[in-house]
């Protein structure tokens, strides 16, 4: 399974490759470990709304499999 990052001010797109493991990880923490720049100041605390994609989710709050299983497996980024 793969995911399609897309960072809309930058214009670069990013193509993650999903384990199995990858599955329960928040969003937030999935760009984390493969080192796609993504804001947060709160470190995942639901707090400072930072880290919000397609328009008005946050990704610290929400699985890579609700992520998939709900929207797809495109995901946009407006400041990336």
């Amino acid at each position: 399974m793969q995911l399609t990052i897309n960072g809309l001010a930058s214009k670069n797109i990013f193509q993650v490759s999903l384990a199995d493991s990858d599955l329960q990880k928040t969003m937030l923490n999935l760009f984390r470990e493969k080192e796609i720049p993504i804001a947060s100041s709160c470190r995942g605390e639901r707090i400072c709304h930072k880290c919000v994609i397609n328009d008005d989710l946050l990704s610290c709050a929400i699985t890579v499999s609700d992520f998939i299983f709900k929207h797809g497996n495109i995901v946009d980024v407006s400041y990336l």
